[in-house]
């Protein structure tokens, strides 16, 4: 969708600090003797009880904020603060509001290097190998960490341990019921998470958690024998939803259903020792404070730069305090106007989403110029999409693999593509079909234009009277090849299919040289002849 571009100059603060725009500034720059009226500098082996000139910088972002406040009020042109070369770790967000904005038509303008870091994370250090496990390492957990999804090894997001479950789950009041005491036999399974993710039918992939949209999470309480008890209020909150009278599914003052789909099944298991089977995977121990990592090939722990992320944020940009509520009392009235997409919402009010004036486009051809060349990120800061922010490395593995069925012999598999490619395009996916022992009996490779085109890989060659079949996905660029994903669920190739039901409710919106169709798939997908 394309929309007009907004004035939002917090956000663009926001980009401009977390990913550092190259400038030319430096420490030693030119000084200023009049200090109340120079620009602001910053370096992390400054003082905060300097004055933030260029010789005698300041040291924490937070110093530098508030002295660019002070100068800005005396300023007669835009203040820079210069963020020299460096990592500044910060563990709470540099808050910016409206006074961060400038005065008299004036900017205050947050600028680093090419090499300016700021950083929520804490160093993993003190590796050693883990007696008894071959190839995996352990190092105490810093100081102060005591729960995080993200860690980074030389700038590349490792895995966090993860798997199917287990064990079958039933849900209770407060949890699961299963149907074997696995789980109270890990290690600390209150440090593991259940994994709520959406699916579609259509192409055999379940439909867990709280709507399309969404990814619940949930930690284990307790595990004693074959009862789970989740952790609250994180299982009341997605299960205990009021839902409007008349309307199964549709929960009041939130979206989606009143409690989690699919009966509460988990789509997978994350944070266990015992899930650690792949290179590039990663386990927090929170009761040992311990951190654990299967190396990737090529990396030495010795000598790497190991990260796990701990503030929840870099910057929290605010604004001045406005009441939005419309004349109806709707609490974020939103208005979407003169917009050119290829959806083509029609024009219309629901629930304080207003639609009017928008347009259906088959190409960006049929937008204006002026539209297209102002929609998205502002120009000046478009280079910060093709920078590369990490290091070098393979993709991260394709997620949400679904499979159809395509005769007796042969699966058609789709996926979410991968949606970190390691600073280097992803050349190809290949999805391999697996029997449920694990055993890879057939596998099948596209290249990523491909792929875009068709959104599915056919597998053949699958052989007749055997399966069902679950399908893995790997992705390789210039660096090598991703780690497998998650398997899809089993299905049995059948030699031919039928539609079961007819799609539901069609719309069709039209345009002066356009129209879309939207439907809904049915409920019941196919029937076996």
């Amino acid at each position: 969708m394309l929309v007009p571009r907004r004035a939002a100059l917090v956000a663009a603060l926001s980009a401009v600090l977390a990913l550092g725009v190259p400038g030319s500034s430096t420490v030693a720059g030119a000084d200023s003797a009049d200090a109340h009226l120079a620009d602001v500098y910053v370096s992390p082996m400054g003082d905060d009880h300097a004055q933030g000139i260029a010789r005698h910088p300041v040291k924490t972002l937070q110093r530098a904020r508030d002295l660019a406040r002070a100068r800005a009020a005396h300023a007669d042109g835009d203040l820079t603060v210069h963020l020299a070369s460096g990592t500044y770790r910060t563990e709470k967000p540099l808050v910016l509001d409206a006074r961060d904005s400038g005065r008299d038509g004036h900017r205050i303008i947050w600028q680093g290097t090419g090499s300016t870091v700021i950083s929520g994370g804490r160093k993993v250090e003190g590796w050693k190998p883990v007696h008894g496990r071959p190839g995996l390492y352990s190092a105490p957990a810093p100081q102060g960490l005591t729960d995080t999804r993200q860690l980074y090894v030389d700038g590349v997001r490792a895995q966090r341990a993860r798997g199917e479950v287990p064990v079958g789950l039933t849900a209770t009041p407060t949890g699961y019921t299963t149907t074997a005491d696995t789980l109270a036999r890990w290690r600390h399974p209150s440090d593991a998470e259940f994994v709520y993710s959406s699916g579609e039918e259509l192409w055999n992939v379940e439909r867990n958690g709280l709507g399309q949209w969404t990814e619940p999470r949930c930690r284990i309480a307790e595990a004693e024998g074959t009862t789970l008890t989740m952790v609250q209020p994180c299982w009341d909150n997605s299960n205990k939803r009021v839902e409007f009278p008349g309307i199964p599914g549709r929960s009041v003052s939130m979206v989606g259903p009143g409690r989690l789909t699919n009966g509460g099944r988990a789509s997978y298991i994350e944070n266990a020792y015992e899930l650690l089977d792949q290179p590039g995977e990663w386990y927090l121990d929170r009761w040992a404070r311990t951190v654990y990592y299967l190396p990737r090939k090529g990396e030495d722990l010795r000598r790497a730069d190991v990260e796990a992320a701990s503030a929840e944020k870099l910057v929290d940009g605010r604004g001045t305090a406005t009441d939005y509520r419309d004349t109806l009392g709707n609490n974020d009235p939103t208005l979407v106007k003169d917009n050119w997409w290829e959806e083509g919402t029609s024009d219309g009010d629901n629930k304080g989403l207003v639609t009017t004036g928008n347009h259906i486009m088959t190409s960006l051809a049929d937008a204006p110029a002026a539209i297209v060349d102002n929609a998205g990120v502002e120009p000046a800061y478009r280079g910060i999409l093709t920078r590369r922010t990490g290091a070098l490395s393979v993709p991260e593995a394709p997620s949400r693999v679904g499979t159809s069925t395509v005769g007796a012999g042969a699966l058609y598999a789709t996926f979410n593509p991968s949606f970190v490619e390691g600073g280097s395009p992803v050349l190809g996916y290949t999805a391999h079909a697996l029997r449920l022992d694990g055993t890879e009996v057939a596998a099948s490779t596209a290249s990523a234009a491909d792929y875009k085109r068709l959104a599915y890989i056919r597998i053949g060659g699958l052989p007749k009277d055997d399966g069902p079949f679950t399908v893995i996905v790997t992705a390789a660029n210039a660096q090598g090849t991703s780690a497998p994903s998650l398997a899809s669920a089993p299905l049995l190739p059948t030699a031919a299919t039928v539609p079961a039901d007819a799609p539901t409710g069609p719309k069709l919106r039209t345009a002066a040289h356009a129209a879309t169709v939207a439907w809904t798939p049915p409920v019941k997908t196919v029937t076996p002849r």
